[in-house]
């Protein structure tokens, strides 16, 4: 039992992409939560860029309540949210890894590492 779910945890360690809080760019630390126009001053340009929309549902946070005739209460409103996805791709070069960054609305969400440059 702790041979296989070892096994399983080594081979899910080189299998699935890993995760980061923080990555360094030419000296100076890029972490999440900072703003796309501070990781292009501080790493430069991107080597690829995709941009896309995304339309998400969420309750309102305001303080609206709207009647429900079928359900018989009174609840928040559903607003659509539109999202701007950016997603960019750092390539230093064969001795560094690939860095991938998504940015939601011009904030940095997340922070993924690939294989090695080319």
């Amino acid at each position: 039992m702790i041979r296989t779910l070892s096994a399983l945890l080594l081979v899910s360690w080189f299998v699935v992409p890993s995760w980061s809080w923080a990555i360094r760019c030419q000296g100076r630390v890029v972490s999440v939560g900072d703003k796309s126009y501070e990781v292009l001053a501080k790493c430069g340009p991107p080597s690829y860029v995709e941009r896309r929309y995304e339309d998400r549902l969420e309750v309102s946070s305001g303080g609206l309540y709207i009647y429900d005739p079928v359900e018989r209460r009174y609840s928040r409103p559903w607003v659509v949210e539109h999202v701007l996805i950016e997603e960019w791709t750092y390539n230093f070069g064969p001795h560094d890894l690939l860095y991938h960054l998504k940015f939601e609305n011009g904030v940095l969400e997340t922070i993924r590492t690939g294989p090695h440059g080319f």
